[in-house]
């Protein structure tokens, strides 16, 4: 407790892991949302997507941090956005991350797999983050009240994007993403 960290352990054994505590999401937020609509939600789609790439930082004759080497960072990555940005035209990507292959279920048995999922992504807020990069392989989108919602998983991390209307929120930390093989 002598700095900002404060780790509470569940038992008295030697092999403690620190307890954590679920909350539900702020009814605010676009996770919060997204939750709300999934029972008035209709138009399941299921997309399969290839990750997006980030991109590398490239060599430069700039030191680290300088503002001469902001500027040329700042240069690339607006270069490499606006390229993929293109690369992403007439639907072919979900977000900068190309769609391999979608599908919108018929059958009620397979939207409610779908919304199963979508309320264990969205509905339980974790008091921990992974340090990791999402890499969006599935998204459920649907629509609710007049609004897109686009759900983006990854199940590497345990990561959720959520977009409403095209509108991106926050990356966030998932605590349970239903059953992957769903």
């Amino acid at each position: 407790k002598q700095g900002s960290i404060e780790v509470v352990y569940s038992s008295g054994t030697e092999d403690d892991v620190p307890k954590v505590e679920v909350s539900s999401p702020d009814p605010n937020s676009a996770r919060g949302q997204a939750l709300a609509a999934i029972d008035r939600g209709s138009n399941f789609v299921l997309y399969s997507l290839m990750p997006r790439e980030y991109p590398l930082a490239p060599n430069s004759k700039f030191k680290y941090g300088t503002p001469e080497y902001e500027k040329e960072m700042k240069g690339y990555l607006e270069a490499w956005y606006k390229e993929k940005e293109k690369s992403c035209e007439d639907e072919k990507c979900l977000y900068l991350n190309p769609v391999l292959g979608k599908v919108a279920p018929a059958d009620q048995k397979d939207i409610n797999v779908l919304k199963a999922t979508l309320r264990s992504t969205l509905g339980k807020v974790p008091d921990f983050g992974i340090a990791c990069a999402a890499e969006y392989r599935h998204a459920i989108s649907f629509i609710s009240d007049g609004k897109n919602y686009d759900i983006l998983l990854c199940y590497h991390c345990g990561q959720v994007g959520v977009a409403i209307d095209g509108k991106v929120g926050f990356e966030e930390q998932a605590y349970d993403m239903g059953k992957q093989n769903d």
